[in-house]
């Protein structure tokens, strides 16, 4: 789930999908923003944007 949130949490964003919040699921949000926030998983993580531009493509051609 750790890294895959990160993932979970741009294609939510594309797609305009919020399943996971703060206010259903608080503990699970405040693990993920401690995972992802944590030094070693944060300088290893993918850029935010270039990921976001890879998965609109994928999600725009998926569509056609």
């Amino acid at each position: 789930l750790s890294f895959g949130s990160y993932w979970f949490d741009i294609i939510s964003e594309i797609v305009g999908l919020e399943l996971i919040t703060k206010d259903k699921l608080p503990n699970l949000c405040q693990w993920i923003d401690e995972f992802v926030n944590h030094s070693f998983v944060k300088e290893n993580l993918p850029d935010r944007g270039r990921l976001t531009q890879i998965f609109t493509m994928f999600l725009g051609s998926a569509a056609k």
